[in-house]
C-alpha cells in the first residue's frame, strides 16, 4: 500500500514539475508560474528580510514560507536560495495534501479507497493540477493544505469516542481553521458550512457552533467578495463560471453523478454536503475546482471500492480518465517573463529613478513590481477606475488630468510585443470602453517615436519610454 502511495504521489510530482521545468528555470532566471505568484513572492522576501522579527498581522502563508525558508537556510540565505526554495512549495503542499487525502478515504471508506483518492487527487487535471506546479507561489495550494487538514480533523474527531484524541483532533481543526482564516478569511464563508455538517454527527451542540461562525462571517465575507471588481472578474479566467472551464465542467459533471450514490454510511450526508458546496462554488467561478477535487477524489474512491465488479471499476476509472484526457493535451505553459521582459525590467532597475512610476498593461504589473524594484501604476489587483484611466491612455494618450500619476517627472511606459496585438487591444478598448480607436497611442509608439515619449531602451520584444512632460504627452 505504501509503495502504491508514494507512486501516486511520485506520478504527482512529475506532472506537476517535468513540463515546467525549463519555462520556471531558464536563461539564468527564476520564474514564477504567474503573475499573481510574483505579488506573492514579493510579500514572501519582504517577510523573509525581516524573519525573525515579523508583525502580529498579516496572511499567514507568506509568513509560513518565509519562515520555512529562513529555517532551511539557517537564517543566512540569499534572495537566489529564497527564489529556488519557494519554487518547491506548491508541490511540497502538494505532497502533504495527498498524504491527508488517503487518510479522510480511509478513515470514511477503506485503505483501498484511499489509494484511489489519492492518484485521482494526484493526477487528475484542473485547477488544483495549475495551482499546485512548482513555480505557482501563490497561496491557493496552501488552502487546500489548511481545508483538507481541517476536514481530516473533523473526521477524526466524529470517529473517536470522548477521549484526550478526540480533544486533540478538536484543537488541531480550530488551529487549521484559524491559520485558514488568517490566509483567506473570505474563505470561511464556504469551509464552515463542510465542518458544521461534519460536526452535526458528533454532536448538536458543535455543529450549531460552526454554523453560528458561519453566520457571523457572512456580511463581511459577502462585503469582500462583493468589494472584487466586476469588470475584473469578467476579464479574469479564472473569475468565470465553471461551466467556462472544460476541465471544471467535467468534474462538476462527476461529482453531480456521485452526489447521487449512498456512500460513505454515517459520512453520507457530510460527503453530500461537502461536495455539493464546492460544486455550487466551481459553478459560480471555476477556480474554486482546485476545492472541488478533494471530496472528488475520496468519493470516487469510495465508489470504485463499493462496485463489485472489477470490469466495472476499471470501466468508470477509464471514463473519468478520457473525460480528463483535454486536460493533459491541452496543458498550458505558465505565463512567465520572458528572458526579454527580464533584460527590460533589470533594465528599469539600473536606469531609471528608485520613485520612477511605470505605465504598462495591468498584467505585468507584479513583475514590474518585483523585478524592476519601481512601482507599477495598475496591478492586477488595482481599483477599476485606475485601469481604466490607463487603458484609455494607451489608446489615445492621457485623457485629462485624472488619468495623470502622481508625478510629472519619472513617468515610464513599458510595451510588449503582445500588447500591440489584437487580443490585448481588444481587452485595453473593453476597459477604455472605445471600441472604435482606429490608431491606437502603444501601436504608434512601438512603430517609433512620438512627441512627448523618448525611447530609452528597446530589444526584440520590449519597448522603454520616458514620458518626458505629461503636458506634451496629452
Amino acid at each position: 500500500m505504501k509503495r502504491l502511495i508514494t507512486l501516486a504521489i511520485l506520478g504527482g510530482c512529475v506532472l506537476r514539475m517535468a513540463p515546467v521545468w525549463s519555462s520556471i528555470f531558464t536563461g539564468g532566471y527564476v520564474n514564477f508560474a504567474s503573475p499573481d505568484a510574483y505579488y506573492q513572492m514579493g510579500c514572501v522576501a519582504k517577510y523573509y528580510a525581516a524573519f525573525p522579527h515579523l508583525p502580529i498581522s498579516g496572511n499567514f502563508y507568506h509568513i509560513f514560507a518565509a519562515g520555512a525558508a529562513w529555517l532551511f537556510s539557517a537564517g543566512h540565505g540569499s534572495i537566489s536560495f529564497l527564489e529556488h526554495f519557494a519554487c518547491f512549495i506548491p508541490v511540497t503542499l502538494f505532497i502533504t495534501s495527498a498524504v491527508m487525502v488517503y487518510f479522510v478515504g480511509k478513515e470514511i471508506f477503506s485503505p483501498r479507497a484511499g489509494l484511489i483518492a489519492v492518484f485521482a487527487f494526484a493526477l487528475l487535471p484542473g485547477e488544483y493540477l495549475g495551482r499546485s506546479i512548482l513555480g505557482e507561489i501563490d497561496y491557493h495550494a496552501f488552502e487546500v493544505f489548511l481545508s483538507t487538514g481541517a476536514i481530516l480533523c473533523a473526521v477524526r474527531f466524529v470517529k473517536q469516542p470522548r477521549s484526550l484524541k478526540s480533544l486533540l483532533n478538536l484543537t488541531l481543526l480550530a488551529l487549521l481553521f484559524y491559520l485558514y482564516n488568517r490566509t483567506w478569511p473570505s474563505g470561511s464563508l464556504i469551509i464552515l458550512p463542510v465542518l458544521a455538517s461534519f460536526a452535526f454527527y458528533k454532536n448538536w451542540k458543535y455543529g450549531i457552533l460552526f454554523l453560528t461562525l458561519a453566520a457571523a462571517l457572512f456580511i463581511p465575507a459577502t462585503y469582500m467578495i462583493l468589494k472584487s471588481n466586476l469588470l475584473t472578474m469578467a476579464t479574469t479566467a479564472e473569475a468565470q463560471s465553471g461551466f467556462t472551464g472544460l476541465f471544471s465542467s467535467v468534474h462538476i459533471i462527476i461529482a453531480s453523478l456521485l452526489l447521487i450514490p449512498k456512500l460513505g454510511d454515517k459520512f453520507r450526508w457530510p460527503l453530500f454536503s461537502w461536495t455539493l458546496v464546492f460544486t455550487l462554488a466551481t459553478i459560480i467561478m471555476r477556480r474554486f475546482d482546485y476545492y472541488l477535487i478533494v471530496p472528488l477524489s475520496i468519493l470516487l474512491g469510495g465508489w470504485l471500492v463499493t462496485l463489485k465488479q472489477s470490469a466495472a471499476r476499471i470501466a468508470i476509472a477509464g471514463i473519468v480518465f478520457i473525460g480528463c484526457l483535454p486536460g493533459y493535451v491541452l496543458y498550458q505553459k505558465p505565463m512567465v517573463p520572458s528572458p526579454a521582459w527580464h533584460e527590460a525590467l533589470n533594465w528599469v532597475r539600473e536606469n531609471t529613478p528608485e520613485d520612477a512610476v511605470i505605465l504598462s498593461w495591468w498584467d505585468y504589473g507584479y513583475w514590474i513590481n518585483y523585478i524592476s524594484g519601481r512601482v507599477a501604476y495598475v496591478t492586477p489587483s488595482q481599483e477599476a477606475a485606475r485601469i481604466k484611466m490607463v487603458a484609455k491612455w494607451l489608446l489615445n494618450s492621457p485623457p485629462d488630468e485624472r488619468a495623470r500619476p502622481p508625478v510629472t517627472d519619472g513617468v515610464y511606459i513599458i510595451i510588449s510585443e503582445q500588447m500591440v496585438s489584437e487580443n490585448y487591444l481588444e481587452a485595453i478598448r473593453i476597459w477604455a470602453d472605445d471600441k472604435e480607436s482606429a490608431a491606437p497611442l502603444i501601436t504608434r509608439l512601438f512603430g517609433g517615436d512620438i512627441e512627448g515619449y523618448r525611447l530609452d531602451y528597446a530589444n526584440d520584444e520590449i519597448k522603454v519610454y520616458e514620458v518626458r512632460n505629461v503636458q506634451e504627452a496629452r
